[in-house]
C-alpha cells in the first residue's frame, strides 16, 4: 500500500535525513538492565520531536524546550531504549522527561531518593495549570522540563502512550508530590475549546495520574488507590524510580485538520530532590488512519486473485473504531488491463458514484469486486485502484490485485473389470477448475485420487470431484464380482480373559451352494460356529468347501484391561476441607465412596470430581477405556480435625505511659502460633508480654494462625488499642477586677476531643456554659460584675481515643 501524506511531504522528507544525523549526534551512556538512556544535547527540539515521538497521521510545527526552539543544552529531556532485552516500563524506546538529570533514571533500583542536578539549571515554574493537578500542599515548582509543540491532527482522535515514574514513591504518598501533566489547547468536537486541558488521566476518567492518585500505600502494603496501575519497581534493575504506573494512554477527540497546541511538562514540586521522570513511548503520537485490508471470499482457491464465477475480491477500509461522523472513502482512479462493466462489477454505483462511506455504527465498509463469468479464454488480467482515505489533505492507498478466467473442471474415472476376489485398484484423474481437488467415492470407498476398495458384491464406484471453486466433475468405475462366497464375520474386539463366538457363513449373493459345505477353522474346530478366548490377537481363517473352495479371515482383538490409578490433591484435609480426586487410565470413570459422601452427588463421573468428606473415607474408582474393559482402584482420603482459637489481650485499651500488654490464646489448644502484633514485631508463643511503643498511640491489628499437628489451621484478630492521657487542670480561684492577674477563669488541659463547661451559683442556676475550652468566664452575670463567692462547676469532655469523662468541682471569686 502507498501512503502519501502530500501536507507533510517536506517535513517527512527532511526528518528522515535528520535522523539518521541524530544517530552520529546523540551520546550514549549504557547501564544495566538493558536501559540505555540518550542526550538530546546539540539538536533541536523539532528534529527530537518528529525523529522519535511523532507516528502516523499528525504533522507538527513550533516545538519549543523550555520556551526554546534553538539546540537543547539542557540535561532533563533525553532519549532511551530497552535494546533487545525487555524491561518492565512496557515498551522499547521513546523520549525521556525529568525533573532532574535524566541520567538518574537507570536502574537498578538502588537508591531511596535519587536525585541528579539540572544543568544549566532551570528558573523555579510558575504554572497555575500545574499547580491545579498536584493540589495545595504544593507551592512551589522546580527543575521543569518543558516540550510545547503544535500539531495538525489527520482524522478525529488524537493518542500517545506513555509511562511515569517517581524516586518519591512511596514514602510520600500522603505529602507533596513531585508533578507532571500533558496540556492540550485547540477545539473541543463535542463542547467549548480545550484551554490547557490535561490529558494525563486515569482510563475512563477525569482523574489526573499523579502520585497521590495512583499508588498503595506509604510501605507498598496498602490502602490501595487506583493500585491496578501502579508498579512496585522495589528491587528492579531496569529503573531507578522506586514506583511507576503501568503503561497508560493519553488522549483526545479532536476536529481533524485543525491546529492544535500541546504542552507536556514535567517538574519537582516545593524541593529539587527525589527525582520523577514520563517515558514517552517512541511513534506513539498518532492520529488513527484507515487501513484496507484485501482478502478473496474464497480463499481456498486463491490467497491473492479473483477468479471469474468462483472468488470475489473484497476489500475492506478499516478504522480503529466508530468514526464521531461518517468517514468518505473515494474511488480517484481505476486501471488494468481488466475492464470495468466487461470483466468485473463492483458493490457501489460506480461510475456514477465513486465514493463509499464507514458509517458512524461501524468501524468498518467492505467492497467487492465481482469477476464477471464469459467463457473466455482471456488470460490473467490486473485490476489498480487508488483510494482517497485521509479526512482531510491528500492521503492515497493503491490495491492491485489479478482477475484469473475458470477453466472447466472434468473427471475420468478408471478401474473397471471382473475378478475373482473383493479387492482391485481404481482412480480417476482430474483437469481443469482450480486447485485443490476434493475426491468422494461413493459406497464409503475413500476421499483419495487412488484407492484399493474392498467390495462383497458387484459394485459401480461413482467419483465427483470438486475443485476450491465448488465445482463439481462425475464419473463412475464398475466392478463384477463372480466367485468370493467364504464369510467369517467381521472382526471383534475382546477384553483379555474374556471369549466371544464367531460365525462363518456362505453369500449366496456370490455363490450357489452345492451340496452340503464342510467348515474347517485354523484354530481346528469344523463348525460354522464357534466359541474363542485367545489371550492375544489372533486371526482365524475359515475355509469353507462345496464344489468350489473359498477362503475367508476374522481378527478377534484382544485388548489389556485398563490400568486405572486414582490419586487425591491431599492425602489429608482439615474439616470442612475439600480437595480434588484425579482419575487417569481409563475414558470412562464411576466414583463411589464406603461412607456416604454427600458431596459426590452429581460428580459420581466426572474425571475429577471436588469432595468435601465430613470422615476418612475410601473412594474407589472404576474406569472404562474405549474398548468397554474395565478395571477398579482405591483412593483414601483422612479427614483431620480443625482448631479454635480464642485471643486475648489485657489490658486493652492501654496507656502509652505503660503500653504493657498481655496476649495469649485462651483456646488451650497444643497448636503451633505465628502472631504479627500490628506494630511489625511477631512471636511463635503462646501466651507473652509485648510493650508497645511508649513514643506513639493508635490501634493496633494483631493477627495470630495457629496450626495443629495435622497442618489445619484457623486465624484470629483483635485489635489493640494504646491510647494517650490526656491532661487537665481546673484552677479553683480567680479575680476578676481588671489587673490584667487572674481576671479570667479558664480551663487548661491536651488531648481533649470535646469539652462542655457548666457553672452554677449557689442557687444552681447556670451564670456561665461553653463548648469551647480556649474560651473563659470573665465573672460576670449578664453583663454584670457575679458577687464574690463560690460557684460549682462540672465538665463534660471526651478524650482523644473517644472515653467520656466528667470532672465537678467549685471555683472562688476574689476582687
Amino acid at each position: 500500500m502507498n501512503t502519501l501524506f502530500y501536507l507533510l511531504n517536506l517535513n517527512i522528507m527532511c526528518f528522515r535525513k535528520i535522523s539518521i544525523l541524530l544517530i552520529i549526534i546523540f551520546t550514549s551512556f549504557y547501564v544495566q538492565a538493558q536501559l540505555t538512556v540518550t542526550s538530546a544535547s546539540g539538536i533541536t527540539p523539532q528534529q527530537l520531536v518528529q525523529s522519535i515521538l511523532v507516528g502516523n497521521g499528525v504533522s507538527i510545527s513550533n516545538v519549543t524546550f523550555n520556551g526554546s526552539s534553538d539546540p537543547i543544552s539542557w540535561n532533563n529531556i533525553g532519549s532511551f531504549t530497552t535494546g533487545t532485552t525487555p524491561t518492565n516500563l512496557g515498551f522499547n524506546s521513546g523520549i525521556i522527561m525529568a525533573s532532574g538529570g535524566y541520567t538518574g533514571a537507570p536502574g537498578p533500583n538502588n537508591s531511596v531518593g535519587s536525585g541528579v542536578a539540572v544543568s544549566p539549571s532551570t528558573p523555579d515554574l510558575s504554572d497555575t495549570n500545574l499547580l491545579a493537578v498536584v493540589g495545595s500542599s504544593v507551592t512551589s515548582l522546580h527543575d521543569a522540563a518543558i516540550l510545547e509543540f503544535d500539531f495538525i491532527p489527520l482524522s478525529d482522535t488524537i493518542k500517545f502512550r506513555y509511562v511515569f515514574g517517581s524516586d518519591e514513591y512511596p514514602e510520600f504518598v500522603p505529602s507533596f508530590n513531585d508533578v507532571f501533566a500533558f496540556f492540550i489547547t485547540g477545539p473541543n468536537p463535542v463542547g467549548p475549546n480545550y484551554l490547557n486541558k490535561n490529558i494525563a488521566l486515569l482510563p475512563n476518567t477525569n482523574t489526573p495520574v499523579s502520585i497521590y492518585n495512583v499508588n498503595n500505600g506509604s510501605s507498598n502494603t496498602g490502602p490501595c488507590v487506583n493500585c491496578q496501575y501502579y508498579v512496585n519497581n522495589t528491587g528492579g534493575t531496569s529503573i531507578q524510580a522506586d514506583g511507576m504506573t503501568t503503561v497508560l494512554t493519553a488522549w483526545a477527540k479532536v476536529m481533524s485538520c485543525n491546529q492544535y497546541h500541546i504542552k507536556l511538562v514535567i517538574a519537582d514540586a516545593n524541593d529539587r530532590i527525589y527525582d520523577s521522570w514520563v517515558f514517552l513511548e517512541a511513534n506513539s503520537f498518532s492520529s488513527p488512519q484507515v487501513s484496507i485490508q484485501k482478502k478473496p471470499s474464497n480463499p481456498n482457491a486463491s490467497a491473492q486473485n479473483a477468479i471469474e464465477g468462483c472468488s470475489n475480491m473484497v476489500l475492506t477500509f478499516k478504522y480503529p473504531f466508530k468514526p464521531s461522523s461518517s468517514l468518505p472513502i473515494s474511488i480517484v482512479s481505476i486501471s488494468g488491463t481488466a475492464t470495468f462493466g466487461t470483466d468485473y462489477s463492483m458493490s457501489i454505483g460506480y461510475p456514477t458514484s465513486n465514493t463509499f462511506y464507514i458509517p458512524t455504527t461501524a468501524d468498518s465498509v467492505r467492497l467487492i469486486i465481482t469477476p464477471i463469468f464469459d467463457n473466455i479464454l482471456e488470460g490473467t488480467e490486473t485490476v489498480t485502484m487508488v483510494f482517497q482515505t485521509a479526512f482531510c489533505g491528500d492521503m492515497y492507498d493503491t490495491v492491485t490485485f489479478n482477475i484469473q478466467n475458470y477453466d472447466s473442471l472434468t473427471a475420468v474415472a478408471y478401474g473397471d473389470t471382473t475378478l475373482c476376489n473383493n479387492q482391485t485398484p481404481i482412480s480417476v484423474i482430474a483437469n481443469g477448475g482450480v486447485l485443490p481437488y476434493q475426491y468422494l467415492w461413493s459406497n464409503g470407498a475413500g476421499t483419495t485420487a487412488n484407492l484399493l476398495p474392498t467390495f462383497t458384491s458387484d459394485t459401480i464406484f461413482k467419483i465427483t470431484v470438486k475443485d476450491a471453486c465448488l465445482k463439481n466433475a462425475t464419473d463412475s468405475v464398475k466392478i463384477v464380482l463372480d466367485c468370493d462366497f467364504a464369510r467369517a464375520g467381521p472382526d471383534v474386539k475382546i477384553c483379555i480373559g474374556g471369549s466371544t463366538s464367531l460365525h462363518a457363513s456362505i453369500d449366496t449373493n456370490n455363490h450357489h451352494i452345492v451340496g452340503t459345505p464342510i467348515y474347517s477353522w485354523s484354530n481346528g474346530d469344523n463348525t460354522p460356529t464357534i466359541t474363542v478366548s485367545p489371550t492375544t490377537t489372533t486371526t482365524y481363517i475359515v475355509t469353507i468347501t462345496d464344489v468350489f473352495s473359498d477362503k475367508d479371515s476374522v481378527t478377534v482383538f484382544v485388548n489389556p484391561l485398563p490400568i486405572v490409578t486414582a490419586t487425591s490433591d491431599l492425602s489429608t484435609i482439615c474439616s470442612n476441607g475439600s480437595t480434588t480426586l484425579h482419575a487417569s487410565g481409563a475414558q470412562n470413570y464411576l466414583w463411589s465412596a464406603n461412607i456416604t459422601d454427600l458431596s459426590l452427588n452429581g460428580q459420581y463421573t466426572l474425571e475429577n470430581p471436588n469432595v468435601s468428606p465430613k470422615s476418612s473415607t475410601i473412594y474407589t474408582l472404576k474406569g472404562t477405556d474405549v474398548d468397554s474393559c474395565s478395571n477398579t482402584t482405591n483412593v483414601a482420603v483422612n479427614v483431620s480435625p480443625q482448631p479454635n482459637i480464642q485471643i486475648l489481650a489485657s489490658p486493652n485499651p492501654v496507656s502509652v505511659f505503660e503500653p504493657i500488654v498481655h496476649i495469649y490464646d485462651a483456646s488451650g489448644g497444643n497448636y503451633s502460633y505465628l502472631w504479627f502484633l500490628g506494630d511489625g514485631s511477631t512471636s511463635t508463643l503462646s501466651n507473652f508480654y509485648h510493650t508497645y511503643s511508649d513514643k506513639d498511640t493508635g490501634r493496633y491489628l494483631i493477627n495470630v494462625i495457629a496450626t495443629n499437628a495435622f497442618g489445619c489451621f484457623d486465624s484470629a484478630n483483635l485489635v489493640v488499642i494504646v491510647r494517650p492521657d490526656e491532661t487537665f487542670y481546673v484552677p479553683n480561684t480567680f479575680t476578676p477586677n481588671n489587673d490584667g492577674l487572674n481576671d479570667i477563669f479558664k480551663v487548661y488541659g491536651m488531648g481533649v476531643l470535646t469539652f462542655e463547661i457548666y457553672i452554677y451559683d449557689r442557687w444552681g442556676k447556670t451564670v456561665y456554659k461553653s463548648k469551647d475550652m480556649n474560651e473563659g468566664w470573665d465573672g460576670r452575670i449578664d453583663n454584670v460584675a457575679a458577687p464574690d463567692g463560690v460557684y460549682a462547676y462540672t465538665i463534660l469532655y471526651k478524650d482523644n481515643i473517644g472515653i467520656k469523662h466528667s470532672k465537678s468541682g467549685a471555683i472562688t471569686i476574689i476582687r
